[in-house]
């Protein structure tokens, strides 16, 4: 969507651990964020313990209206 200013604030959980990021950009460039996880080992690994979910808050403006949202991936890391 092409916009005066977007922002995303995301969370990733992969096991116990958690990572934060957030990117903001004005003129309706396109936003990216990044996380860290623990080296997870996969061979033999149960599946839920090589599972990522990330849950991300968007917020948008355009114009003076303002656009919010979520989202939620979830993905398993292969082997």
């Amino acid at each position: 969507m092409d916009a005066n200013y977007i922002n995303v604030r995301c969370s990733a959980t992969v096991l116990s651990y958690s990572s934060n990021d957030y990117d903001s950009e004005n003129n309706g460039a396109l936003v990216d964020v990044s996380f860290w996880s623990p080296t997870v080992p996969v061979t033999g690994v149960p599946v839920q313990s090589r599972t990522v979910k990330v849950d991300c808050t968007h917020h948008a403006e355009k114009n003076g209206v303002n656009y919010d949202t979520t989202s939620t991936a979830q993905f398993v890391i292969p082997e």
